[in-house]
């Protein structure tokens, strides 16, 4: 496999062992992660997501005749683990399995092809698989605070700049790797700093939930007192505080279809 950017074209090469040619292949599944020829994530959240929709349709047929816990167990053994396996490499672009996800907990509870899922996240305690992402994120953070990942990652400790308060762009932070080309951004190099200054130093949240994000700081700023279960199980806690029980959107057609 010869790995290069779309749209480049490189020439078809030839290379033999022992006058056995050798197969040129566009993708490879290296120890469960799908590689393709354009370093992109493409290939293997396709085959993860055809492998969680096989599952889906399993939970629709099962449904029927098995209590929900055995039903929910199905969601716990057969879908999180794909969603979880080397999440930090792919992770980045989520949102085809987002909607693989939100279908998956529809198909436990029996619920309508449009329900709401924020409510159904909230009652099994789960996570949106870019809450995942971001948690595993901050726990890698916790890893390399308390020095129990291998010396190669001890590289990936970001880089904290004090700034100057005259220019903005100067400001306290820590410093994200410069990069020639985009495929930086979707390292985890890139994202872990990215992150840490939206919770640590910007203090904001997208949603506007900013005790959710003051606690994060907290957590993050004293990460080195915290121990590993402990540190998991309120980050997954306080991603899952923000998920509401009523619909927030405004004219949503989905309530207005229930409520006529």
């Amino acid at each position: 496999m010869t790995f290069y950017k779309h749209p480049k074209i490189i020439p078809n090469l030839h290379l033999n062992i022992n006058n056995n040619e050798i197969e040129r292949v566009e993708s490879f599944n290296f120890l469960g992660l799908h590689l393709n020829t354009h370093m992109t994530w493409n290939t293997h959240i396709s085959v993860i997501s055809k492998r969680i929709s096989r599952v889906i349709g399993l939970i629709y047929k099962m449904k029927p005749i098995l209590p929900f816990n055995i039903v929910l167990s199905l969601y716990n053994t057969l879908i999180l683990p794909h969603l979880n396996y080397c999440l930090l490499s792919w992770g980045q672009n989520t949102e085809p399995l987002l909607l693989l996800q939100k279908r998956a907990l529809r198909a436990v509870f029996s619920a309508g092809f449009n329900a709401h899922t924020e409510p159904l996240f909230k009652i099994c305690n789960l996570l949106k698989i870019d809450d995942i992402y971001r948690t595993k994120v901050l726990l890698f953070y916790h890893n390399l605070k308390h020095n129990t990942l291998p010396i190669y990652f001890t590289s990936f400790n970001p880089m904290y700049s004090n700034g100057n308060i005259l220019y903005s762009f100067r400001n306290p932070k820590y410093i994200t790797p410069s990069f020639a080309h985009e495929y930086i951004k979707v390292t985890l190099r890139y994202q872990l700093p990215n992150l840490l200054n939206h919770y640590i130093v910007n203090n904001e949240f997208t949603n506007g939930y900013i005790t959710e994000v003051n606690d994060i700081s907290n957590i993050l700023t004293n990460v080195e007192r915290i121990p590993l279960n402990v540190c998991k199980r309120i980050i997954k806690s306080l991603f899952i505080s923000k998920y509401s029980y009523i619909c927030t959107i405004s004219d949503c057609y989905v309530c207005n279809c229930d409520n006529s």
